[in-house]
Parts: C-alpha cells; sequence; structure tokens
C-alpha cells in the first residue's frame, strides 16, 4: 500500500496544482488612498494586475455612444480625477480637479459625468463600491462587451427621484444592487472597461471607492500550463514504469 500511495504522490499533486491554477480568485482595486490632484487619470493595482480611471463628461447617455478604445474620438472632454474627501462621506476618486472635493456630478460641463476604469486583464466584476453616493438611485453601472455597454447595476438608494444622500457604504455588491428597480447585481461579461455614469436626471453625484473582481485566465496561458503538467505527469509515469520493471 504505501510503495502504490507513493507511485500516485506526484501526479495526485499535479491533479491538485492544475485545479488551484484553474479556479478563480478575486482581486481589488483601492481608489480610496493617495492625494493625487489634476490628474488625468489614476491607478490602482492588486495580484499583479492595475486598474486606471480617468473621468469624462460631455455627453448625454454615454452608455449608447461612447467608445471606451477611442475616448477623445467619441466626443467626451477629459475632466481629469482627483481623491475627493470632503463633507466626510469617505474617501474616493471623483470626476474633475477640484483638491478635496471632487465628484461626478452633472453641474459643468454639460451632459453626464462618468468615470472610465479600464484593466489591464478581463475580470468578471463582482462589487462596486462608491462613496460620496448623492440621489445614486441616478447613478448606474456598465460593462463593456466588446461591441456595446452592457448594464450591470443602479443603486436603489431610499427616496429616489429626490435630492438626498445615501452617505459612504451604499455599494454595488450582490446583496443590494441590480437592474432598475433594484435586486442583485447583474453578472457582467467578462470585460476589461467598467463605465460609471451620472445620470441626467434628479442631483446625482458619486465617487469610487473600489472595484473587486475575478480575473479570467487567457486561453492560451491556462492551454500552455496544462500541457506543461501532463508533460511532467506523463514523466511521472513513465519513471514509474521503469521503477517497476527494474524491480521485477
Amino acid at each position: 500500500m504505501a510503495r502504490s500511495f507513493r507511485y500516485i504522490r506526484l501526479p495526485f499533486f499535479l491533479f491538485l496544482m492544475l485545479g488551484a491554477a484553474s479556479s478563480a480568485y478575486g482581486i481589488k482595486f483601492d481608489f480610496q488612498t493617495g492625494n493625487a490632484s489634476d490628474a488625468n487619470s489614476l491607478s490602482a493595482s492588486d495580484g499583479g494586475f492595475s486598474a486606471t480611471a480617468s473621468g469624462w463628461g460631455g455627453l448625454l447617455n454615454p452608455q449608447n455612444t461612447f467608445d471606451p478604445t477611442n475616448p477623445s474620438g467619441s466626443g467626451a472632454q477629459n475632466l481629469g480625477v482627483n481623491i475627493g474627501t470632503a463633507l466626510g462621506f469617505g474617501r474616493g476618486i471623483g470626476c474633475g480637479t477640484a483638491v478635496g472635493i471632487t465628484q461626478c456630478d452633472l453641474i459643468s460641463p454639460g451632459g453626464e459625468d462618468f468615470l472610465l476604469v479600464e484593466f489591464d486583464t478581463t475580470l468578471e466584476i463582482s462589487r462596486i463600491y462608491g462613496t460620496l453616493l448623492e440621489d445614486p438611485d441616478d447613478v448606474s453601472a456598465w460593462s463593456w462587451n466588446g461591441g456595446v455597454w452592457d448594464l450591470i447595476g443602479t443603486d436603489p438608494c431610499p427616496l429616489p427621484g429626490i435630492f438626498n444622500f445615501c452617505g459612504s457604504f451604499s455599494q454595488y455588491d450582490g446583496e443590494d444592487i441590480g437592474l432598475v428597480g433594484g435586486g442583485t447585481l447583474l453578472p457582467s461579461n467578462p470585460t476589461s472597461y467598467l463605465m460609471l455614469v451620472a445620470e441626467n436626471s434628479g442631483a446625482s453625484a458619486f465617487r469610487l471607492g473600489f472595484v473587486e473582481g475575478t480575473p479570467i485566465p487567457e486561453p492560451s496561458s491556462g492551454l500552455l500550463f496544462a500541457l506543461g503538467l501532463v508533460g511532467l505527469a506523463g514523466r511521472s509515469l513513465r519513471m514509474r514504469a521503469s521503477l517497476l520493471a527494474s524491480r521485477r
């Protein structure tokens, strides 16, 4: 029994490694730290991956016309971004460069302010945490599927349609965010872009605290890794066969 166990240990270990490598893990891009001002964009990183947020404005319904692969060509105006801290509603990144009070809103320029978050990997978004959510029933989240934007969440803040503050703990997650009307966060398609929009109604304004998601492994990388493990397993089997033959 001990001898048989010794022979299967390596293939079994390789099987476990393959399972662990193929399983997904969560990462968090936190935009609540730092004190950058007057920046065109700000980045956050985790697990060897990074996300870059930039602020835009001047478009009505950017989810219909904005191309994240060609922002300027879409007619949007780059507003810059900053870490906002004013009013005690929590730190977070907003559109514009006014130190300490930055938020994405409908004040200036005309149209709707929105944050574009670009990831350097493909991921499924699992949570979006917002701070200074003002009338955030008019804030929506969208993921890019390669051709159009898919709606993945809106914030059902109490008393929709009138001016109110939800504070710094409203969040886009699986418990209290969904399509218009509430529910759960709709699973995002594997995406490299997230857009948060201050909708053109009410007095919507927001900051982004952090984004969480699960990276989707590149197919080629996963295949190469799997082939490598298969090769090691084959070598182990050949060594076992050779050992058995030598003992006969």
